[in-house]
């Protein structure tokens, strides 16, 4: 009876509770490299992004407008995100910036 209220306990501990993904941010962006295709990335990082925000617009250091895609991979202390731009001429999206 009590390990069956011990194993009730902890699922629904766990089951409250979301997963938090837990990551070194710091490490990750210092495999990136601009340029780098989206499939580079998730090799070169290991995991997939835990946000995507899809086509919108982000401006350059010269104030240029340009349509971009932000990965973010967040944890609970931590945020890095990396900006895509869609190049024409090679017809895939490809890194131009990232942030701690």
């Amino acid at each position: 009876m009590r390990i069956a209220a011990a194993a009730l306990a902890l699922a629904a501990a766990v089951g409250s509770s979301p997963a938090v993904a837990q990551f070194d941010t710091g490490g990750m962006a210092a495999r990136l490299r601009t340029g780098m295709s989206v499939d580079q990335v998730i090799l070169a990082l290991g995991y997939r992004p835990t946000d995507v925000t899809p086509d919108t617009a982000c401006f350059l250091e010269t104030g240029e407008p340009l349509i971009c895609r932000v990965w973010s991979y967040t944890t609970d202390l931590q945020r890095l995100q990396i900006y895509f731009r869609y190049s024409v001429a090679q017809r895939r999206w490809l890194v131009y910036s990232w942030r701690l």
